[in-house]
């Protein structure tokens, strides 16, 4: 009522004119605004509730509504009130000597258009107190029948007529709950709460179940409020959609049973959770208005609609804190886009096997003028929710299509980039058409830019499927993002036409793989081998250490993207790595048939003899360990044979009796590691005593197979590498006394593997062997190098065509080493060919004189 709403327009200690009185009125729930030209003597209506009062048909003049409504618009016992507050001819006087600076209002009997009479508040605000110009005053209308009849004590004949309530739900509607749940408010400031209701995901029940079985759940909730409504003195409202209100005493069992009571409703039909019913509350605190407290309820809501474990969510300040933080994210976003703060990091896509580059992912990031980072964590989400996570995406969008364009007047080799679409995206663009329209503008060819979507995307959302069906009509290459995170998963690859899958890392953290927990190994296995059936490429997220990337390369998984190869980096940086020699896969994506055997195919004795097995298999056996002391339970011939003991006829013997002592602590540890990573195992090379005496090297790798009481259990297998390891160790300790580092240089398809045969240089450069050749392979050795160098470097390194110029010989590079040192060193390639496979090249490094 207007009269409240003066109270707080105008209350001690507040500023009456922050905003005008009428915006302030704007907020509040009338049903009918005039706009009043006096000086004109003309009126002209802004809004009217359909279909409640009796209004005439007039020329729009003041002076004959104000004669009109006298005689038929207002009850007999009103009139004389209705003409004192209207009369046009001391209005103007009234308003400006009003004790409420601006406004005047007046109590009366409206007629209805049903028939009948219904009691509201008309008020009349103007001048320059109300922010209006002079002459102009805003005529409002307010319905009060529900405070007239508490406070006359009336039974209110008229409380239930059919334009208050909704035909579906038999609840009243939103402007009537709120005038009633003012006047309630008014009466109980304290003890009372607003409860705002929501089924989730009710347009895909709909889907689901059809409409009519939506339409029943609505009317069976609505007689659940109903019911709450008379038993407690509250009231309740249809809000339209799915959405309801309730005002009701604040009492947590009765809130809680209201809630059992509307999910019995959906459980009878759907027992998940996705379609539960969610409760935001917002209690009473005094003498707020109650449009106010529908803003905590909702905020609530939204709170308990996020999270399926607590449904039933109060209102807490820290909520109202976080809506505003989103707001100022939204603010801030904007002015982002207009300063360009926002800039894509690309992210390398590369085969597991070799470290190359197949493709990047166009990732977004924001620094902001003063240098700070807002994390995507802090953005991204945001964006989404109130669904502007478009303007960010178009953005990036132009920006990949705009370097790509560059990348090709610089004639830099490029690989496919990609960009994600969010469901938002499908639904307020044409994504293809927008998409296909960069291309076309930037003059980039469509091979060049692949799409992302999420999986979750998918589910029950046919607008998604038809724009990744013309997506890749066009000839654009479909990325499923986030695969397993989904509903529907496994039996999706079936129905949805997409080019590449890109696995979501949980499964690599689920129960943690490297110790071989068995759900994310059975999980992995399955969507491997059902994504190869189809000929599907897979690309692991996340794969951040070792241990993953070898069961990935076990798996049969061939691409990969983590901080294991690559962080997300600057396009520079990016550009430098394909510039790099022997980084790019020009290959791409490649996709095979699944056809590799499984190792359960070798416990099929119609497939494999005894014989057959100890051959392909090797020397195994089964060893315990009980303390420390290492027995063998059981071996088969082959490992008898490379043993060759004597102390094998009869009983078994223990495997220290073979080894010398020094040995000893390298077994307890291989087994050791062996049983902490039950999946991947662990190996070590062991020198062994054969009974004639003479010193023999086994690689040895050792799986943990379990315990039985104080026995652990290991399957053993043993390879001879006395010649391998004789060989490595004679060139490792040639590299100490030569001060030379030997690489060789092999040319693999389109791309180079290079080795270091020795490593005269490991002081100098700072670098073990390993180290070297790891970052020869991954380009990182490159980067060590300064411009100059690395240029000069390179282009020795190049493979050169028939005719063409040798390279120079030798070259010099001023190298960063491993302990932080600027050292120069001295590089000759010579051409080589080997009499068992081809070298290619043999690199010599020494390090120049000073």
């Amino acid at each position: 009522m207007l009269s409240t709403i003066l109270k707080l327009y105008y209350a001690p200690g507040a500023e009456p004119h922050a905003i005008p009185l009428t915006e302030y009125l704007a907020l509040t729930n009338y049903d009918e605004l005039l706009e009043i030209d006096l000086p004109n003597g003309r009126y002209t209506p802004l809004c009217h509730v359909e279909g409640k009062y009796f209004v005439p048909v007039t020329d729009n003049s003041l002076r004959s509504i104000f004669r009109f409504g006298g005689t038929h618009m207002v009850h007999p016992d009103d009139r004389e009130i209705f003409e004192n507050l209207l009369d046009p001819a001391t209005l103007e006087q009234r308003v400006r000597n009003s004790e409420t600076p601006g406004a005047i209002y007046a109590h009366f009997r409206c007629r209805l258009q049903s028939g009948g009479w219904r009691w509201t508040e008309q008020a009349v605000v103007g001048g320059p107190a109300a922010g209006l110009a002079p002459g102009q005053y805003r005529y409002y209308v307010y319905d009060i029948q529900s405070y007239k009849a508490r406070e006359t004590g009336e039974a209110n004949e008229d409380y239930a007529h059919a334009f208050d309530r909704d035909e579906t739900t038999g609840l009243l509607r939103e402007k009537p709950f709120f005038y009633r749940a003012a006047a309630l408010l008014k009466e109980h400031p304290y003890g009372w709460c607003l409860a705002a209701i929501d089924v989730e995901h009710f347009k895909l029940f709909n889907d689901w179940y059809g409409r009519e079985a939506g339409d029943l759940l609505l009317s069976q909730m609505s007689t659940v409020l109903s019911q709450l409504e008379q038993t407690s003195g509250g009231i309740a409202g249809y809000m339209g959609l799915d959405d309801f209100c309730v005002m009701m005493p604040y009492d947590k069992p009765l809130l809680d049973q209201l809630y059992n009571d509307l999910r019995a409703l959906v459980v009878q039909r759907d027992a998940s959770v996705g379609f539960l019913p969610a409760v935001g509350v917002a209690p009473a605190d005094g003498e707020e208005p109650i449009m106010d407290l529908f803003d905590r309820a909702s905020i609530a809501l939204r709170h308990a609609k996020g999270s399926f474990h607590r449904r039933v969510r109060l209102f807490l300040p820290s909520m109202a804190e976080q809506t505003e933080r989103e707001y100022r994210i939204l603010n801030e976003f904007q002015h982002a886009l207009r300063n360009r703060e926002i800039y894509f990091c690309l992210q390398p896509q590369c085969r597991v096997s070799t470290g190359k580059l197949v493709g990047a992912e166009s990732l977004a990031r924001w620094r902001t003028a003063d240098g700070r980072m807002v994390p995507p964590t802090d953005f991204v989400p945001v964006l989404e929710k109130y669904g502007f996570i478009t303007d960010l995406d178009k953005y990036v969008w132009e920006e990949v299509c705009a370097w790509l364009k560059r990348c090709q007047d610089r004639r830099l080799p490029t690989l496919p980039v990609s960009v994600n679409i969010s469901p938002i995206d499908v639904l307020t663009l044409d994504v293809c058409d927008c998409l296909c329209e960069l291309l076309r503008r930037y003059g980039v060819p469509i091979e060049k830019l692949k799409v992302e979507i999420t999986e979750s995307a998918y589910a029950g959302n046919a607008a998604v499927k038809s724009t990744v069906q013309k997506l890749r009509s066009r000839g654009f290459i479909v990325m499923m993002d986030d695969f397993g995170s989904g509903y529907s998963s496994l039996n999706m690859l079936s129905t949805v036409n997409i080019d590449i899958i890109k696995l979501d890392a949980q499964f690599l953290r689920m129960g943690d793989v490297a110790r071989g927990e068995s759900k994310g190994i059975h999980i992995l296995e399955s969507i491997v081998s059902l994504a190869k059936s189809l000929a599907l490429p897979i690309v692991v997220e996340g794969v951040e250490t070792i241990e993953q990337v070898e069961f990935l390369t076990g798996l049969g998984c061939s691409y990969a993207q983590g901080y294991y190869f690559y962080r997300p980096m600057p396009v520079e940086d990016y550009e430098n790595l394909l510039r790099t020699p022997g980084m790019v896969d020009a290959r791409g994506f490649v996709a095979t048939l699944n056809k590799q055997f499984r190792i359960r195919e070798f416990l099929d004795r119609n497939v494999y003899s005894d014989s057959m097995l100890n051959q392909v298999i090797g020397a195994v056996a089964i060893v315990s360990k009980e303390g420390e002391d290492v027995g063998i339970l059981r071996y088969n011939e082959q490992f008898k044979r490379m043993v060759n003991a004597p102390e094998f006829v009869g009983t078994l013997p223990r495997l220290q009796r073979f080894l010398p002592e020094q040995e000893y602590s390298k077994l307890y540890d291989l087994l050791d590691r062996a049983e902490r990573d039950r999946l991947n195992g662990a190996s070590e090379a062991l020198y062994f005593i054969k009974p004639d005496q003479s010193i023999a090297r086994f690689l040895v790798r050792v799986y943990f197979i379990g315990e039985i009481g104080p026995v652990k259990r290991f399957y053993c297998s043993m390879q001879n590498v006395t010649l391998v390891s004789a060989m490595k160790d004679e060139l490792l300790l040639l590299g100490r006394y030569a001060h030379v580092t030997l690489l060789v240089m092999r040319r693999l398809g389109n791309g180079w593997m290079y080795e270091v045969a020795s490593n005269g240089l490991e002081h100098a450069l700072g670098l073990s062997g390993e180290q070297v050749q790891r970052e020869l392979n991954n380009g990182q050795l490159f980067q060590r190098m300064d411009a100059d160098s690395r240029a000069a470097v390179i282009d020795a390194a190049r493979h050169r065509a028939p005719g063409e110029a040798p390279a120079p010989d030798p070259v010099y590079a001023n190298f960063h080493c491993g302990d932080g040192q600027i050292r120069r060193f001295r590089i000759q390639k010579h051409n080589v060919r080997g009499e068992v496979y081809n070298m290619d090249y043999i690199v010599i490094v020494t390090e120049a004189e000073k």
